[in-house]
């Protein structure tokens, strides 16, 4: 048999495309690109012809008339195990509306998934998950099975929620949490301390929702778009400064997305443009690697150091006290930046009786400040709550930022729509192993 005429199942037989299809805009937008480029991702089939990741990019291929692509044929997995694949491959490049999130998150429940299961092939937090399935009507399994192959109970009895309390007082408080709180009260024993602050945490949320509103103007003119970085779509050449801090666990640098930041940043960067990227430390040799694969070209290594909150590494057997943020630039300027020292200081945590664990602003200022100037485009492509947009809009810089959760993009909202500090996404530095 030809390569060109290697086997594909026909368009109707899809066991494993779980995400809902393109819309017809969308479809058409990826078709152009691949015309234009030819298909960057590789279109992966198992051993029968049954494609597991790519679709729409096969589809595409067959209206152009391409027969000429990247293929990867899988062997060996089981049903299951292709669907998982397949998700785990999507994950960070689809962006579902909640709507299309629920059905998907519907239809491996009554495959009988976990809920822990469910959430880390979807790429969300397992309370999401459960505020899904309470919305949604299914049958519930009596059995499920975990990301382990194990069949486990779907539901377990709720356990009373105790709290040992010694003053009046104190009862009076645990008493209003509680009521507050609900079914949100952590099950069994707990202490006045958590439930305080998760009825802190309760009312931030509440107060965030009531003031949400996406007609309101955010500062600078900056824009947050829900969707992920392939779907990011900026004019070529426009941007001075990338500045992101990528999720970066072990499984998300294996699945690429480094490789996906390299791709938009070689794209959207002009002459001379800086790609700034916050990286584990753990897999710095991979990370340097994938961002070296679109032209740009490495500067240097910045650290931000937080000696007063160590992270322990345990597989290193040391504590971390200091993040890697890496360099790199377009070619085509030679001109130097303002001058910098490499080391700076982390900004640490910001009290705030709304949140316990909010981390203060500013991190990256000097960073912008030496590459950019007032009136320059930055992008964040992984923009979490908005913490780096704060520092470029407070600096006069245009801002976009995206990101593939909800949650983040609300919330990123509404602190460029006020100018607010609010919750960050991360406290100090990623966990161990990362």
């Amino acid at each position: 048999m030809r390569e060109d005429q290697a086997m594909s199942p026909p368009e109707e037989s899809a066991p494993y495309q779980l995400l809902p299809p393109l819309t017809p805009t969308e479809f058409e937008a990826l078709k152009a690109d691949i015309q234009a480029r030819g298909v960057q991702v590789a279109i992966e089939f198992d051993e029968h012809g049954n494609v597991l990741d790519g679709h729409h990019r096969l589809r595409a291929c067959r209206e152009i008339g391409l027969k000429r692509f990247p293929r990867v044929v899988r062997a060996g997995m089981t049903d299951d195990e292709k669907r998982e694949h397949a998700l785990a491959l999507n994950a960070h490049r689809r962006h579902l509306t909640r709507a299309d999130r629920r059905r998907l998150v519907a239809d491996l429940r009554e495959l009988g998934w976990s809920i822990r299961r469910i959430a880390a092939a979807t790429s969300t937090s397992v309370g999401t998950v459960t505020a899904d399935l309470s919305v949604v009507q299914i049958r519930t399994p009596g059995v499920v099975v975990g990301s382990d192959g194990k069949q486990y109970k779907a539901s377990r009895p709720r356990r009373p929620t105790s709290v040992l309390v010694t003053t009046e007082r104190q009862q009076q408080a645990a008493s209003e949490a509680l009521v507050a709180l609900g079914e949100r009260a952590p099950a069994a024993h707990t202490d006045l301390r958590r439930l305080e602050r998760l009825r802190r945490d309760q009312r931030s949320a509440e107060a965030r929702q009531a003031s949400r509103d996406a007609s309101r103007p955010l500062i600078g003119g900056a824009e947050i778009r829900h969707c992920s970085i392939r779907d990011l779509t900026i004019p070529p050449g426009a941007v001075s400064l990338v500045l992101t801090d990528p999720p970066y666990s072990g499984a998300d640098v294996q699945a690429g997305i480094y490789r996906d930041l390299a791709e938009f940043a070689g794209r959207v960067l002009a002459p001379g443009g800086w790609l700034v990227a916050y990286s584990p430390t753990m897999f710095l040799p991979q990370v340097l690697t994938d961002l070296s694969t679109s032209g740009l070209t490495y500067w240097w290594q910045y650290v931000i150091v937080f000696p007063q909150h160590p992270v322990q590494q345990r597989t290193r057997a040391l504590a971390s006290a200091y993040r890697s943020v890496v360099v790199f630039r377009q070619p085509g300027d030679t001109s130097l930046p303002a001058f910098t020292v490499d080391v700076l200081p982390g900004a640490g945590r910001a009290k705030d009786t709304s949140h316990p664990w909010q981390q203060a602003a500013g991190e990256t200022r000097p960073l912008i400040e030496a590459l950019t100037e007032p009136g320059d485009f930055v992008v964040d492509p992984f923009c979490g709550t908005g913490s780096f947009g704060l520092d470029a809009t407070g600096l006069g810089r245009r801002f976009i930022g995206a990101d593939i959760d909800a949650g983040h993009v609300d919330l990123a909202r509404s602190r460029l729509a006020d100018g607010s500090a609010g919750p960050s996404r991360r406290t100090t530095d990623e966990p161990a192993g990362r």
